[in-house]
């Protein structure tokens, strides 16, 4: 984690990078902070395989009958 700041004689002037959960830029509307997500949905390889998987096995799985299912 790194953040750049540079500060006036009282007031902070500039910022940028990663503080914590934060993430400080500048555009053409000015100075933002915005908080850093991660995605929700990996797209992995390892990730993708596990979900492949999961969906074959939930599909089996609804087409067994109720008493196999109970078993």
């Amino acid at each position: 984690m790194c953040a750049l700041i540079r500060t006036g004689s009282v007031v902070v002037t500039e910022i940028s990078g990663k503080v914590g959960g934060q993430s400080y830029s500048r555009n053409g509307g000015g100075a933002y902070v915005r908080n850093i997500s991660k995605p929700l949905n990996g797209q992995t390889s390892s990730q993708v395989a596990v979900r492949g998987s999961i969906a074959t096995l939930s599909r089996q799985w609804a087409a067994l009958t109720l008493a196999q299912q109970s078993a």
